[in-house]
């Protein structure tokens, strides 16, 4: 499986993520008082790089060319984000903020771009504030995915894919990454202007545009985007969730000026139909300006709110948690940092169902290509494909109930139960209370693995797990082997 370049690729990683430590000690410059924290950053980036450039440096790769299959690449995907994760607590260890348990979880959701917290951020220094929104701007781009440029061959495209990464700006993956980052940039370079000219301080402003774009939920306050009661703050806000839970591919069509393309893609009219439809409904039970807001919001798997979700509703707050529910299910687009089924699978297995019902008015001989619309075209859906698609939907929801089932014996009532293990699995991080500091250790494990495998999806970390067990099985028989 290439464990030598596995080793390297590792190594890279912690490079980065110990780069990535010392970027919020520049708020410090606007924040002295807080240079007692400095060392709960170097210390662990000092760790990572020295580990990290051991790896790197001195491991030789047993041969060039390919490295990766689908299984290495997974286990990978997997290893990177275990590393993130892990050195992304430790400044919350090092510092007293929270214990290694709470401070994996809240690296966790900040890495997975969930959102839940288990801090006070009314009494988090701000160097710690911005350290939770760069997780989630990072974890939003992908933690492997900025080695992908210098991966050789057809390594990178095999990294892309195993990611997550669907969508495609450019067939080669160089220039994809690069155009998104330009993307990225001119989102935060936009979304930080107008949070500014509405009235939000700067620094709140950086941060909430990290978390917007990268459909995450970290805030600075908290009541969230609700403490500011702004609508020209919610307005950008809602802008800017749904740049970041479209799919790259789709934003490509707008910058080349094609909006019908734009207009036609399956996944966009989807998603625009669910919101219409929605906020609609909502909007009985709440206000319209709660409704779109949060609903856009849960959707797009942000998390930002501008209510408390515990008792949003009154008298009606079963339909209202059903509905957001139904939202969080659904998810983002295909290839954006959204969590969730995917809009594309909701649209695959809603199409398929109006097809079949279609076939049986046809005659029996007539043979009819069913597709959908994706952002580079006319998307043909096989039979192959369509029994994936399901196949994921049900492991989803078989996922869904076991997770609900672990929170509900712990002692949390089954709508709680059923709405925060969506919101884990869905990266939303909207919460009716049963995330905090004081949840059972069951939960919090059960809520961190939610949150991964709603971030890296089924398939990448089972077949990491199968490629971990093979290979130990095939080393153990060799060495037994050698041994006879």
């Amino acid at each position: 499986m290439g464990l030598t370049q596995i080793l390297k690729s590792i190594g890279a990683v912690m490079i980065l993520v110990a780069l990535s430590l010392l970027t919020p000690l520049l708020c410090l410059f606007a924040y002295p008082e807080e240079l007692i924290y400095i060392k709960d950053f170097l210390i662990p980036a000092a760790i990572a790089l020295v580990v990290g450039g051991c790896l790197f440096f001195f491991i030789k790769p047993a041969k060039e060319g390919k490295f990766y299959n689908s299984l290495s690449s997974s286990t990978l995907v997997v290893l990177s984000w275990v590393v993130a994760i892990f050195f992304g607590a430790l400044p919350f260890v090092f510092s007293g903020q929270l214990d290694m348990l709470m401070a994996v979880f809240e690296s966790a959701s900040g890495w997975t771009t969930t959102g839940f917290t288990v801090m006070d951020v009314s009494k988090v220094p701000n160097v710690f504030l911005l350290w939770r929104s760069i997780t989630q701007l990072l974890g939003g781009l992908g933690v492997v995915f900025l080695l992908m440029g210098t991966a050789k061959g057809g390594n990178g495209m095999v990294l892309f894919s195993a990611e997550g990464h669907s969508d495609r700006l450019h067939p080669n993956v160089k220039k994809t990454i690069s155009l998104t980052l330009k993307l990225y940039a001119a989102f935060f370079v936009g979304g930080v202007v107008l949070y500014c000219v509405f009235g939000m301080p700067l620094f709140d402003a950086i941060n909430h545009t990290m978390a917007a774009i990268s459909t995450a939920g970290f805030t600075t306050q908290t009541a969230s985007i609700g403490a500011y009661n702004s609508i020209p703050i919610e307005v950008v806000t809602i802008l800017l969730m749904l740049l970041g839970s479209i799919g790259f591919a789709a934003h490509a069509l707008l910058v080349k000026g094609k909006i019908k393309k734009f207009f036609q893609v399956t996944e966009i009219r989807i998603y625009l139909g669910i919101i219409v439809i929605f906020t609609f409904i909502l909007s009985f039970f709440t206000g319209f300006r709660e409704a779109i807001f949060n609903i856009v919001s849960v959707m797009s798997t942000t998390g930002f709110s501008t209510v408390n979700y515990a008792t949003w509703g009154g008298a009606s707050h079963g339909v209202v948690v059903l509905l957001m529910i139904l939202v969080m299910l659904v998810g983002g687009g295909t290839g954006s940092t959204a969590g969730g089924i995917k809009q594309f699978r909701i649209a695959v297995a809603l199409k398929s169902a109006v097809w079949e019902f279609k076939r049986k008015f046809l005659p029996e001989r007539t043979v009819k290509s069913n597709y959908i619309i994706r952002p580079n075209g006319k998307f043909f859906v096989q039979d192959r494909f369509l029994v994936d698609v399901y196949n994921y939907i049900v492991a989803y929801i078989v996922l869904w109930f076991v997770g609900t089932f672990i929170v509900c014996v712990s002692g949390y009532g089954f709508s709680d139960s059923l709405f925060e293990i969506s919101s884990a699995l869905a990266t939303a991080g909207a919460s009716v209370g049963v995330v905090s500091p004081d949840m059972p250790v069951q939960v919090t494990w059960t809520v961190i693995v939610c949150m991964v495998i709603g971030r890296l999806e089924f398939v990448v970390l089972f077949t990491a797990i199968i490629n971990v067990f093979r290979d130990s099985k095939n080393f153990i028989a060799s060495k037994f082997k050698k041994e006879i």
